[in-house]
């Protein structure tokens, strides 16, 4: 494993979960660098600090920056690529009225700097990760968000499905699960392990209690 780059969806749920430290502690025995786009430290730094509701989060990811636990991985140069994939994602399902949008730029910078570098992303939303992973699942779930019929470009799945196959994803709960397993965030012990995870299914990450429960059966 080369790096990991990491998306809004999973630094706000360790955030909000107070489990930002596991995560400073995993990059000290990681060989590789902890990566955000420099559209995502817009999106989770710079407008946070601005924002008296998001300034707590904001003020512990640049910590986070600032210690070196989180390295800026510039999307500069590709931003002809990132508008190219978000435009194909967000005109790939639609209704009978109009496409339906998915995916924002912060989602989308984070997947091509991941491609282009050859490493795995870390992603807690659940819409990017089943576009990627199970995208007649998103249709499902669109259709019960939007209340309507949702279709899609078979072709144009198809390119994105062969575009995505070699990426490797994770969520902050494997991050989570390593961390409590290394000690990093207190004795070792079953209870510590579900109750992170709980706090993290409740807090944005894409886990359900039945992967919960897989989790503990093995821990």
């Amino acid at each position: 494993m080369k790096n990991l780059f990491f998306d809004s969806s999973a630094l706000i749920s360790m955030s909000l979960t107070c489990q930002l430290r596991a995560l400073e502690k995993l990059s000290e025995d990681f060989a590789g660098k902890f990566y955000i786009t420099s559209t995502i430290k817009k999106e989770t730094i710079e407008k946070a600090l601005k924002t008296p509701r998001f300034q707590l989060e904001g003020l512990r990811l640049k910590n986070l920056l600032d210690k070196g636990v989180l390295n800026i991985y510039s999307d500069k140069d590709l931003k002809a690529d990132i508008s190219l994939l978000a435009k194909k994602i967000n005109s790939t399902f639609y209704t009978r009225k109009r496409p339906v949008a998915l995916v924002h730029p912060g989602e989308m910078s984070t997947l091509v700097a991941a491609f282009v570098d050859k490493s795995p992303t870390v992603i807690d939303e659940r819409t990017a990760r089943l576009l990627i992973e199970a995208p007649q699942e998103l249709q499902k779930l669109m259709e019960m968000k939007l209340h309507t019929r949702v279709r899609y470009d078979k072709d144009s799945l198809r390119e994105l499905q062969d575009l995505f196959s070699s990426m490797e994803v994770l969520r902050s709960s494997e991050l989570i699960l390593s961390a409590v397993q290394k000690g990093y965030m207190g004795p070792v012990n079953k209870g510590l392990l579900e109750a992170s995870l709980y706090a993290l299914m409740f807090n944005g990450c894409a886990i359900s209690t039945a992967e919960i429960k897989d989790y503990l059966r093995f821990f």
